[in-house]
């Protein structure tokens, strides 16, 4: 039984994160893309972008919503243009950006994107990037890397079946700055 937990959170890692990135667009995806810059800029769809690149803030969102985000443990570090944060992966919660759980994050389309920078495989069977729930019995939605740094991406309404689930046949390469995109659509 999964707990559900009434926050977004930006979960630790054996990487650096340099921005997090909600929109609506329907369809369904897991996509890696390299040599992005990550610099972007917020239309009508986006409804939460954290650039991760203001030391004084690092949890700003600049999407115009309000989600800012507190950061928890983690250090400041350089990205691909700008700042970004850095999470060192030695714990299970000592590291992570907590946004306040929010209505606009209960689409049932939504793209998450994540430009991230791995430094090492990961010990464990997964490793969380965007963990989000809603509140009790509300929809769940995560982004994760499996063993062996192969994006995965879980779309889950409790209660409900299906959920679904897809993993990247590619694996994200170590020491290279990847945009990690998931897309779902559920009503469709």
């Amino acid at each position: 039984m999964k707990q559900v937990i009434n926050n977004l959170n930006v979960n630790k890692s054996i990487m650096i994160v340099m921005f997090v990135m909600l929109w609506l667009i329907p369809g369904i995806a897991l996509s890696q893309v390299k040599d992005h810059c990550g610099c972007f800029i917020t239309d009508a769809n986006t409804i939460g972008l954290w650039h991760f690149d203001d030391p004084l803030d690092p949890g700003y969102d600049s999407s115009g919503h309000g989600h800012h985000g507190i950061v928890y443990g983690t250090a400041f570090a350089t990205g691909i243009c700008g700042g970004a944060l850095k999470f060192d992966g030695a714990g299970s919660v000592n590291d992570y950006v907590k946004i306040p759980f929010h209505a606009d994050f209960l689409s049932e389309q939504m793209t998450f994107e994540a430009l991230v920078y791995i430094t090492d495989d990961i010990a464990s069977p997964s490793q969380l990037i965007i963990d989000m729930y809603g509140d009790a019995g509300g929809p769940g939605r995560q982004l994760a890397l499996e063993t062996g740094l192969f994006p995965y991406g879980l779309c889950d309404t409790p209660g409900a079946d299906p959920h679904y689930e897809c993993i990247s046949p590619d694996a994200v390469p170590i020491g290279e700055w990847v945009n990690l995109a998931l897309v779902f659509d559920v009503a469709g």
